[in-house]
């Protein structure tokens, strides 16, 4: 089973309290307003800058039929941890792309600000390249896909 688990604590990331508990409120706020809607991708971000186990925030598919039809039990987690990689710069696989087109480069810097842009600055670029090599040094994530 994989265990996607960046640490126990979010400190890793936000430098205090404080920040921390403005990234919740952003989050709260973004989940009451209407106009806003929220993808898997912006889920596994939140739950992995807090700290937790992403199996806790998805749920395996467990209709046979969709299984047999060959999607996988976690498939949304896994495309939401390949669109924080791409939103990185990186390959599906955790890899870095040994060079970029120009169209790559644009794609990367919509994708990444289509993320941030939930937290209004709380979130860094470096915040989210942390979550990325944390998550490529996780064996667990590693050995699931």
């Amino acid at each position: 089973m994989n265990t996607v688990n960046l640490n126990s604590n979010s400190n890793r990331f936000f430098g205090s309290r404080e920040k921390y508990m403005e990234f919740r409120a952003a989050w709260k706020s973004a989940c009451k307003n209407k106009d806003i809607r929220l993808t898997a991708v912006d889920y596994a971000l939140y739950a992995l800058l807090r700290g937790r186990n992403l199996n806790s925030q998805f749920s395996p598919i467990i209709n046979l039929v969709k299984l047999k039809n060959g999607q996988a039990a976690y498939e949304a987690m896994h495309r939401a941890i390949r669109e924080i990689f791409l939103a990185c710069g990186f390959a599906e696989n955790g890899l870095r792309f040994a060079k970029l087109y120009p169209y790559q480069e644009q794609e990367i810097k919509k994708r990444k600000e289509a993320l941030l842009a939930l937290y209004d600055g709380l979130v860094s670029e470096d915040m989210l390249m942390l979550v990325c090599e944390c998550l490529r040094q996780d064996d667990s994530y590693a050995a699931s896909r």
